[in-house]
């Protein structure tokens, strides 16, 4: 029988060795498909913004365009809305271009706007980069996208949203992101 003598040395060596190759480091997260393809997202519940003119509810929302990558920091897809209400008025919101950083921030690419009666507003894209309060959760093979962002910056022009420009804008959504041909996941680790 050999016997093999550790120091205390040794054995924290070995720990730290152990441990800086299980557990992620800060800021090290990142989002990986299993196999190249579409995605796919399917909305969870309706997209909520809440602005110094009230609350805009879109109940339909379609992804346009988005491609897995096998590694990235990175995710970012068009999705078109419709079934639109602002304050009770029916409304028309552009497409949005949006980019979903793995470390929990979402910035617009595209400016967004709202045309509903007597009413324009506008989410501008330079304005609304690297917002945080993303939550992203690995739910079997898709990934849950919870939006709870509170710094969204718009300005509205015409009879029933007329204000200046704000920051304090809300938006509230929860999406499943999965590759649309259900071979593969798409995972957030």
């Amino acid at each position: 029988m050999t016997h093999v003598r550790l120091t205390l040395t040794t054995i924290a060596v070995m720990v730290c060795a152990i441990v800086s190759t299980t557990m992620p480091v800060a800021g090290a997260h990142e989002f990986s498909a299993t196999a190249m393809g579409l995605l796919t997202l399917k909305p969870l519940i309706n997209l909520r913004l809440v602005n110094k003119s009230g609350t805009i509810e879109c109940s339909v929302q379609k992804l346009t365009a988005g491609e897995a990558a096998l590694s990235a920091k990175t995710t970012a897809f068009t999705v078109q809305y419709s079934g639109c209400k602002a304050f009770g008025l029916a409304a028309t919101l552009s497409p949005a271009q949006y980019e979903f950083n793995a470390e929990g921030s979402v910035s617009l690419v595209r400016t967004m706007t709202l045309k509903a009666t007597g009413c324009l507003m506008t989410w501008p894209s330079s304005k609304n980069q690297h917002l945080s309060s993303m939550k992203y959760t690995q739910m079997g093979n898709a990934v849950a996208m919870t939006w709870f962002v509170t710094s969204m910056t718009s300005f509205g022009t015409g009879a029933t949203c007329e204000y200046a420009e704000e920051s304090k804008g809300t938006v509230e959504d929860v999406w499943w992101l999965a590759l649309a041909s259900g071979a593969g996941s798409v995972e957030w680790k």
